[in-house]
């Protein structure tokens, strides 16, 4: 198997939250998205579906640092779903 095929399909939720407070939620997962081997071209999409699939999509603009506990774990969440959901 390929290292971008198997990538793209492998998700990790850790127990605390790996995320980057300066980015905001969409650019951090456009970030992950392109790392998981997502094309340019499906970013904003898969940024979209990832949002809304874990019911975040009214944060998409806000800075990761200035969400609640809750909505941090959420994000990571979305992070371990990008590659699998880019699929779609």
């Amino acid at each position: 198997m390929h290292w971008s095929r198997a990538t793209a399909n492998t998700g990790y939720c850790p127990q605390f939250d790996a995320v980057v407070g300066e980015f905001k939620c969409r650019q951090l997962l456009r970030l992950f998205a392109r790392i998981r081997g997502v094309q340019s071209n499906e970013l904003d999409r898969c940024a979209d579906l990832v949002l809304q699939a874990v019911g975040l999509t009214m944060y998409s603009g806000r800075k990761v640092k200035a969400l609640s506990g809750g909505c941090k774990r959420r994000l990571s969440l979305a992070l371990a779903l990008i590659g699998w959901l880019a699929r779609f």
